[in-house]
């Protein structure tokens, strides 16, 4: 997240209509899925969108920028995965979750 809209950075570019600012109050799962050459994006089991170009090397910065000019709240229950989730799998981590 970059001024609340999500982003690749190494992509530069932004997720078309999504703004954090538009979420209730409270705890939301968001879930990355990056495969092939595409992003994908998912709030509280719900998909968001997908941008092409996926980051691969090092995690650099997690719901920040890497200067933490733009943090925005917490992280609990954080997970990497080694394999891309499918919807099912998405919608299934945010029911167990609570959502």
């Amino acid at each position: 997240l970059v001024r609340g809209k999500l982003r690749n950075i190494a992509e530069g570019n932004y997720l078309r209509g999504f703004n954090i600012s538009t979420l209730s109050e409270g705890w939301h799962h968001l879930a990355v899925v990056g495969k092939g050459s595409v992003t994908t994006y998912w709030m509280d089991g719900k998909l968001l969108g997908q941008k092409y170009g996926v980051t691969t090397g090092l995690i650099q910065a997690i719901a920040n920028s890497r200067g933490q000019r733009n943090a925005w709240g917490y992280l609990a229950d954080f997970h990497i995965f080694g394999m891309a989730a499918d919807r099912l799998q998405i919608e299934g981590l945010y029911i167990a979750g609570g959502g």
